[in-house]
């Protein structure tokens, strides 16, 4: 027979295992039930809309975001901006490892690490 305080604890126990899954798993949403987040941080100089006349380039961004995949920018583009576009970070992303004001060049392969279990 459990004590009464031994119960507490596996109930405890139970309802951290399940919130943790449910934040382990909230990168994984399907994209159409993502809002993008790009009026927060478009420039007043530079919409982050390309006209046929603007130069931009092709970027292939990956790991802790919404929406991975390849984005059209302005050529001047920056790392905020790219973030922005593809859905925002995850709760799980580690923003000490990137800097989001970095420049983007064409081709560039953008991977967004995960927090490890000691941060």
């Amino acid at each position: 027979m459990l004590k009464p305080w031994q119960s507490y604890g596996i109930l405890g126990f139970i309802v951290i295992m399940i919130l943790s899954t449910m934040i382990l798993n909230q990168c994984r949403k399907k994209q159409s039930e993502v809002t993008p987040v790009d009026y927060l941080f478009e420039r007043q100089d530079q919409p982050l809309i390309i006209t046929e006349s603007q130069p931009y380039i092709f970027i292939d961004i990956k790991g802790a975001i919404y929406q991975p995949g390849v984005y059209k920018l302005a050529e001047d583009a920056r790392l905020f901006e790219l973030v922005a576009r593809a859905g925002g970070l995850c709760l799980e992303a580690d923003i000490y490892q990137i800097n989001q004001a970095q420049k983007l060049t064409d081709g560039m392969s953008i991977i967004i690490p995960y927090k490890t279990s000691d941060t």
